[in-house]
């Protein structure tokens, strides 16, 4: 079987490590980007099975990350933050 890759984009490296070490599998493959050009150029060249996205990134949100994504890959923002008031990606 082919492990489930995922993508998880966050301009912070701490929590790209903590994501990692806490969802580490052998049938989980993790790439993670702190650079949202890489993350979208990764979703289109790595065929992820779902991506995770920060909500809050510097210069950008993760909904506008998403709208550059392939469509068809599941999408999951991550915050922090209440309240946002979004609609599903």
């Amino acid at each position: 079987d082919m492990p489930l890759k995922v993508i998880y984009l966050d301009d912070e490296e701490d929590l790209n490590f903590i994501f990692q070490y806490e969802f580490r599998k052998p049938e989980i493959q993790i790439l993670t980007y702190t650079s949202p050009q890489e993350a979208i150029k990764a979703s289109h060249t790595e065929s992820p099975d779902v991506i995770f996205l920060d909500y809050r990134l510097k210069g950008i949100t993760g909904v506008e990350v998403a709208k550059e994504m392939k469509p068809e890959i599941p999408k999951y923002l991550i915050t922090g933050e209440i309240n946002l008031g979004l609609s599903p990606l």
